[in-house]
């Protein structure tokens, strides 16, 4: 699950790296980011 939503929130960002922090990738596996389906 950590490396599907890391890689899903990598796709909405410029550059080479994923500086996402581990509250926005719960975030996404919890359904709370807005994404719909």
């Amino acid at each position: 699950e950590y490396g599907a939503a890391t890689a899903a929130l990598k796709r909405t960002l410029d550059g080479d790296l994923a500086l996402v922090s581990p509250a926005e990738v719960e975030a996404v596996i919890d359904g709370e980011d807005g994404i719909s389906r």
